[in-house]
């Protein structure tokens, strides 16, 4: 059973906390059957000085309700959910808003229809009439499950700490699954920087954090997964690219779950959800200039919806140094032992030219590091100051396996399998 919301009690709390009370809003929560999203409109309307009554009185009181829906309204957002595929509500709601009423390229269509912005109730009723299910609908706990987490205060001061994380996804329907790692502000939950790769790296992670310092400034902490792009599997020490962003002014912190980061891993749900029919409806059919889009445009769109505002409004964020390379930056070096006149990484093997085009022989064992800049993925080796570029000159085989779609492959595969004696 639902608890009972005490909006009363809600507003006496907030105004006890704006006096400096230590009311934490999951404590406020907690007593009151307030969301975090209702309480923040509710501390809005304190903040602007409404008397208890103006706030208690019901939202809807002395306002005319809309004009009912006609089938034929109706029926458009039937036609715009059909357009998308698996949609959720909220979604539907923001297509049928910023695509159809508020579009004046179809303003004719919005006055024929008699078409307005519609409720979120008025979609959750024509969700309901429809049979449709949003995807972001959760199932019903189980009795005894355990409850969902708390949720951590946010930061007072934008830029106080970014939370990084990432989540995998078709989002072309192609096939090609990529991984969108996303820099989230912990205070305002605002996306700012995502890039594209096919998996977890360190160009990728390179890549999100020169967008953060290019457009914001130098966070005073990253708060990450335990990911072996920041931190080494064996001794647990940082990587060269979490030793970058100490260098800047930026503190690397490392989550013991993805639930610790849950800002960021509310926008990943958040993208799930959006970011296929997005990239349908706004015409972006490539991988290929994904990260500026996403950056230039994507970003700033979600960023634009209502969000929490900071309590501080003045930013934390760091200057980025000035005329910082980014490529020398974050860089990433390869500790590489010289074998038979060659360098690997990955499958490929490298021969080392010197300064003057002559492919250069260094002896077996020579120890040498193998530079890769995240940006312009160009590569050299660096030994006792001197640079060598690199030719490639073979790639090592592997096998390549079995796979299987059925059981009937598996057994055809099985047959080949040498019998125990």
């Amino acid at each position: 059973m639902s608890q009972q919301k005490d909006k009363r009690l809600a507003v006496s709390l907030l105004r006890e906390r704006e006096e400096g009370a230590a009311h934490t809003y999951a404590a406020i929560s907690e007593r009151t059957g307030y969301g975090r999203k209702q309480l923040t409109r509710l501390l809005a309307q304190i903040r602007e000085g409404l008397p208890d009554e103006e706030i208690l009185r019901h939202g809807n009181a002395g306002r005319r309700p809309p004009s009912p829906a006609s089938d034929s309204e109706a029926g458009l957002v039937r036609g715009l959910k059909e357009s998308y595929g698996a949609i959720t509500m909220a979604h539907l709601k923001d297509i049928c808003h910023e695509d159809v009423v508020r579009n004046p390229e179809r303003a004719g269509l919005v006055r024929d229809l008699g078409l307005a912005e519609r409720s979120e109730s008025w979609f959750r009723d024509l969700f309901r009439r429809e049979g449709w299910r949003s995807p972001a609908e959760r199932p019903a706990e189980a009795a005894g499950a355990q409850g969902r987490h708390d949720i951590r205060e946010p930061s007072p001061r934008r830029g106080m700490l970014v939370q990084a994380g990432g989540t995998f996804g078709d989002w072309l329907g192609d096939g090609d699954t990529r991984v969108p790692r996303l820099a989230v502000d912990d205070a305002t939950s605002s996306v700012l920087g995502g890039s594209f790769m096919p998996t977890e790296c360190h160009r990728e992670y390179a890549r999100m954090s020169r967008e953060v310092l290019s457009r914001y400034g130098v966070p005073r902490a990253v708060y990450a997964d335990k990911t072996t792009v920041l931190r080494s599997p064996r001794t647990g020490a940082p990587t060269g690219l979490a030793r970058a962003l100490e260098s800047l002014g930026a503190k690397v912190i490392f989550a013991g779950s993805p639930q610790a980061k849950g800002r960021v891993e509310r926008c990943n749900r958040t993208v799930q959800g959006r970011l296929a029919n997005d990239l349908l409806r706004f015409g972006a059919s490539s991988y290929d200039a994904i990260d500026e889009w996403f950056n230039g445009f994507y970003a700033p769109y979600l960023n634009a919806k209502p969000s929490f505002a900071p309590a501080d409004p003045r930013d934390a964020f760091l200057p980025a140094p000035e005329g910082i390379d980014y490529g020398k930056t974050f860089r990433a070096t390869y500790p590489r032992v010289v074998r038979e006149g060659m360098v690997s990484l990955g499958n490929v093997y490298y021969k080392l030219v010197d300064p003057d085009g002559v492919i250069d022989g260094l002896r077996n064992g020579t120890r040498v590091l193998l530079r890769l800049d995240p940006f312009s993925e160009e590569r050299h080796v660096e030994h006792l100051g001197a640079r060598y570029e690199r030719v490639e000159w073979g790639r090592r085989r592997r096998g390549l396996g079995h796979s299987a779609e059925s059981r009937r492959e598996v057994d055809e595969i099985l047959r080949g399998v040498p019998r125990f004696p």
